[in-house]
């Protein structure tokens, strides 16, 4: 009898790493392989065989398509060292089935009568073991800064035309014709002349007349102005610590 696992990693370097520290501990590359991209449905669907849960296999499976790599370990009897071996090689999330008999590693059931025996199997060896499933699986969580943009209104600006009234002189020069009527008096050899009447004959009037003209143009137009606010805040996350 024994546990399959499964570890989820960053990257590729990080599961082949994780896959060698595991030969050490006596685990064959046959049972531990990086799960590819193309060969993943056919293993997706082994790992139901191996008794992974059915929340498992969703957790697995969004993880793959979230980027993770995913690294299977098949049957083992030291799967506490395998577990351990995983967690100290940064997997991000180590998953473990139930017990199983090895007989039944590369069966996929295909009838429900077929899966409900594998699980009264399962159940039998989950009542005699010390140590339950839920034990053996550790979740590490980390905070992550969620940012969104909104639109508020700031401030407005109201826009107007007053008109104001002043009073304005102008002096206009004007010419006016007059016929001046003098009269000349004769004294010897000289004349006196004394001014009698002034007649106006043409003089120039004002005609006022108002007329608008363009003296200022304003463009009012809205521009985008671009800037960069600095964001800064505390956040948690768990590290592994064995003692």
């Amino acid at each position: 009898m024994g546990k399959a696992l499964v570890g989820l990693f960053e990257n590729v370097d990080s599961a082949r790493s994780a896959k060698i520290v595991l030969e050490s501990l006596g685990i064959t590359s046959e049972n531990a392989e990086i799960i590819l991209k193309e060969e993943y449905d056919e293993k997706l669907h082994r790992l139901n065989a191996y008794g992974f849960s059915t929340e498992d296999i969703n957790s697995i499976d969004n993880g793959f398509k979230d980027g993770e790599v995913v690294l299977s370990v098949r049957h083992t009897s030291n799967y506490k060292d395998v577990f351990k071996s995983l967690i100290n090689s940064n997997a991000k999330t180590v998953f473990t089935s139930t017990e199983y008999s090895s007989s039944s590693d590369d069966k996929i059931f295909n009838n429900d009568e077929e899966k409900n025996e594998i699980h009264r199997l399962e159940n039998i060896s989950q009542a005699d073991n010390s140590i339950s499933e839920d034990d053996l699986k550790l979740y590490l969580h980390e905070e992550k800064l969620d940012i969104s943009k909104e639109k508020i209104k700031s401030g407005e600006i109201v826009i107007r035309r007053e008109t104001i009234e002043e009073i304005k002189t102008i002096h206009v020069p004007v010419i006016r014709e007059e016929v001046v009527i003098e009269k000349i008096v004769l004294n010897d050899n000289s004349e006196k002349r004394q001014e009698i009447e002034r007649i106006i004959v043409m003089q120039e009037e004002i005609e006022i007349k108002k007329s608008a003209i363009i003296k200022e143009k304003l463009d009012i137009k809205k521009v985008q102005v671009k800037d960069s606010l600095q964001i800064r805040d505390l956040l948690k996350k768990e590290e592994l610590e064995i003692i």
